[in-house]
């Protein structure tokens, strides 16, 4: 979680404005998560460019390492961000009591996050409670009652929302869990399996024509991590494309033969946190180099680098939906 904490002179300046993927780097939050708190609560507190580019100022490094700090110690987003630096610097302290750290998260008001947009109780409410539930429901290895979540939520909120709202942070807490040994890997298993079935299911029942542009979605060699990549197939079918879905690691090589045997415009790679950041990058610009100029390559996931050339980073699935229309 707090891996961006070690990276020493690193860390920008505080007067400087940041992406949201060096202010990800920099605290080891994921970007989706860091946009997920952003339209829920209101931090941190973004600042937009003429082309509607978040930047931050640096200063929030350290308010999201302490949110981030303040999770590990068992509290919910919803509770460590209404608290101020000063609150978070106590919560997170070694001599703070458990009673004191929960006691200042439920007593500490919406307001005083930083810059906080304070959104509707009954929706913030509703949201954690799905949330629980889910969680709660995997506990129990219910796979019924997990289904039944699932899908009430996802006709509540419309796919995006779902996926970004629910699925992102679910899939986030119980990563938290399972790194701080409160679960095993037996319920991670089973969420994910569930996942993957409503998110296969919400792509393949869509309809596409025959003559539509063509999107081929793939892991890198090595990566058997695919829930993003069945949420970026979700987005495609719903622009309008075609899919043809390779799924987990597969050889650049043949990512490549299959995009021009298939006529594909777009190749969209998804990039997990377990793909080492310099492998990815290698095989990124591997696959570039053998791909034909004329088909487009994105990726995103929390994995995904940026800066390669003649290859596009997408941060959120609004934005991959946005690049595909």
């Amino acid at each position: 979680m707090t891996r961006g904490s070690d990276q020493g002179d690193t860390t920008p300046t505080q007067g400087a404005l940041i992406g949201i993927g060096a202010l990800s780097a920099a605290t080891g939050v994921p970007s989706e998560t860091l946009r997920t708190w952003e339209r829920r609560y209101g931090v941190p507190v973004a600042s937009r460019t003429d082309g509607g580019h978040r930047l931050y100022p640096a200063s929030a490094i350290d308010f999201i390492r302490l949110v981030a700090r303040a999770l590990e110690q068992g509290l919910r987003a919803s509770q460590a961000t209404r608290l101020d630096i000063v609150q978070l610097q106590e919560l997170t302290s070694g001599t703070a009591r458990a009673e004191q750290r929960f006691r200042l998260a439920e007593t500490a008001s919406p307001s005083t996050a930083p810059g906080a947009v304070v959104l509707s109780d009954v929706v913030v409410r509703h949201e954690h409670r799905a949330l629980d539930a889910c969680f709660q429901a995997m506990l129990r290895f219910d796979r019924l009652g997990f289904d039944a979540l699932l899908v009430t939520e996802r006709e509540r909120l419309g796919s995006i929302e779902f996926m970004e709202s629910l699925l992102l942070p679910l899939l986030f807490e119980i990563g938290n869990a399972w790194t701080r040994g409160e679960i095993s890997e037996a319920p991670e298993h089973f969420a994910s399996e569930a996942i993957r079935d409503v998110l296969g299911e919400m792509w393949r029942r869509v309809g596409v024509a025959v003559n539509a542009p063509v999107a081929l979605l793939s892991t890198l060699p090595g990566e058997h991590h695919d829930l993003g990549l069945h949420m970026a197939a979700v987005v495609s079918v719903q622009a309008g494309c075609r899919l043809v879905f390779l799924g987990r690691s597969t050889p650049v090589k043949s990512i490549a033969r299959a995009a021009r045997d298939s006529g594909a415009s777009w190749v969209v790679v998804s990039v997990s946190s377990a793909t080492e950041a310099g492998e990815a990058r290698v095989m990124l610009s591997n696959l570039r180099s053998e791909l034909d100029h004329q088909i487009s390559l994105l990726v995103g996931g929390v994995g995904a680098p940026s800066g390669l050339s003649g290859i596009e980073s997408f941060h959120s699935l609004t934005a991959l939906r946005a690049r595909l229309l």
